[in-house]
């Protein structure tokens, strides 16, 4: 007779943490809090780091998985994200909480902010705290400026230092490759790198705003696509953009506006890590590829494919080249991925 599974426990949950990638970032002043005006759209993939959460009579916090060399168990966000619960709880709750560390450690691509954000979702549903988006999302920017987009882990505008957040109802379908070579960035160092900021706030995706050409597209990508499809005036156009085939939106305006648009912290962090101009230029150079990016302050970068079976040969082919890099193709997530599940 066959063994069956077990039963799944409310009092255990799974929640995947989606990484978070800036498809584009512009930076302006520095406010008087310290911290600089961004503007980024932003999307969430199916790579990402899994926290396991059960009740317990005590906190504990142990960190596992391929990256889980770059963590400490005693100063983490996820362990902020905790406390921070616990305050709101006034009890004496306990969890015991596993980080399984999938993605890269100082990456720009949200994996701390992420798991900070997992971490409030999963313990709100597992202490039954019952909070509104909204307070989740007021907690999540006491914790960091990427935590507040994390919450949701969908497609949104992100203004201020983080935490003005538009939702945007989704994105068009397409495929991301995803490379880093395996070395860390300070955001901060980024930051302090940077200088004045580069052009003023993005408006409508005008080109006249950027200063320089930071954007690339390959020569053998498919221009083809790119020709005659019209770019949103603004983010929020992203839910109405042009029908596609099947019914899909149209990664043709995507991709045109974000030609339109740059990452300003590309090129300070590429002065911090030169090997981020080498994953660029690797990216680029795939077949299929429509646009090559970093994400965030680095060191990851990404390139946007229309055909999910290029961007695995993609992945492949660079894997093969660059076994020392870390390398996947991943899909956008939808926001039911991030949902605390019974375990």
């Amino acid at each position: 007779m066959a063994s069956m599974s077990p039963e799944p426990r409310p009092d255990r949950l799974i929640v995947f943490a989606p990484a978070k990638i800036n498809l584009c970032l512009h930076v302006g002043d520095k406010r008087a809090d310290g911290f600089h005006e961004l503007q980024s759209l932003v999307a969430f993939v199916d790579a990402g780091d899994v926290l396991r959460i059960e009740r317990a009579d005590a906190l504990s916090l142990s960190i596992e998985g391929p990256f889980a060399g770059g963590l400490s168990n005693d100063d983490n966000l996820v362990l902020k994200a905790t406390r921070l619960l616990l305050a709101r709880a006034k009890d004496n709750l306990g969890a015991q909480i596993v980080l399984e560390k999938r993605l890269p450690v100082a990456s720009g691509i949200g994996g701390g902010s992420a798991d900070a954000a997992a971490t409030l979702r999963g313990l709100a549903s597992l202490w039954k705290l019952d909070m509104s988006p909204e307070e989740l999302h007021a907690s999540a920017a006491e914790l960091g400026s990427d935590v507040p987009v994390c919450v949701a882990s969908a497609p949104a505008w992100m203004e201020g230092r983080g935490e003005r957040v538009t939702p945007i109802s989704r994105l068009p379908d397409c495929s991301l490759l995803l490379v880093n070579p395996l070395v860390s960035v300070s955001t901060a160092d980024v930051f302090r790198k940077l200088g004045r900021p580069s052009h003023p706030p993005l408006e409508g995706g005008s080109k006249s705003s950027l200063s320089g050409s930071e954007k690339r597209i390959s020569g053998r990508g498919k221009p083809s696509m790119l020709e005659n499809s019209p770019s949103p005036k603004n983010p929020s156009d992203f839910s109405t953009l042009p029908q596609g085939e099947g019914g899909k939106l149209n990664i043709a305006s995507l991709v045109n506006f974000l030609q339109s648009t740059t990452n300003d912290l590309e090129s300070p962090a590429r002065a911090i890590a030169p090997q981020i101009g080498t994953v660029l230029d690797e990216i680029a150079g795939q077949y299929g590829v429509l646009l090559a990016r970093m994400s965030g302050s680095g060191a990851t970068c990404f390139g946007i494919f229309a055909d999910e079976e290029a961007a695995h040969a993609a992945a492949k082919s660079i894997k093969s080249k660059r076994k020392d890099w870390w390398v996947t193709a991943a899909k956008p997530a939808s926001p039911e991925l991030g949902r605390p599940q019974s375990a």
